[in-house]
């Protein structure tokens, strides 16, 4: 668990090169480690990170899925040819942004001969929340957390003590 800041967005895969197989799309990018609460992360710490959800290419997408699925989609498309994009999102969940700062589950996963690692975002809209100070400080690498620290509830809409979800100790 950590706090970060997005710093890229690099795209949407549903061909995991960790696990070499086809995965649930996936948006990926780049993202700095502000404050690490749990877990081996380092404080400024630039990571890659994967999380579930992604806008992809219909031909990116459609590789992803079985032969049954393809079909199915076929017939429910009448045999027209399926084009431009497919965004896969789970219901309730939000959009990741660059330049914002979340509360995340961070999962890391490596590749089996160790020259792939990334932190995969677990929990879908439970496992990241909007980050802010109260006092409109800007978050850096290294900021303790504190009582002026809120998180955002996803599904309410309001602003909540970081203390809901994190000891602060």
């Amino acid at each position: 668990m950590a706090i970060v800041r997005i710093d890229s967005i690099g795209g949407g895969r549903n061909f995991n090169p960790i696990h070499n197989q086809y995965v649930s799309p996936q948006t990926v990018g780049r993202m700095t480690i502000i404050q690490p609460i749990k877990g081996e992360v380092e404080y400024g710490e630039q990571v890659s990170y994967a999380r579930l959800g992604a806008i992809l290419p219909v031909e990116d997408y459609l590789k992803g899925l079985s032969k049954a699925e393809q079909d199915k989609l076929n017939h429910l498309n009448k045999g027209n040819k399926l084009s431009g994009y497919i965004k896969s999102k789970f219901a309730e969940d939000i959009d990741i942004e660059v330049d914002k700062t979340y509360l995340v589950f961070l999962r890391r996963d490596i590749s089996k001969d160790g020259k792939i690692a990334e932190y995969v975002m677990e929990g879908m809209q439970y496992g990241m929340r909007e980050v802010k100070d109260s006092q409109a400080r800007e978050l850096k690498a290294g900021t303790k957390i504190s009582s002026n620290i809120e998180i955002l509830n996803n599904e309410t809409g309001t602003w909540e003590k970081i203390s809901t979800a994190v000891e602060i100790k």
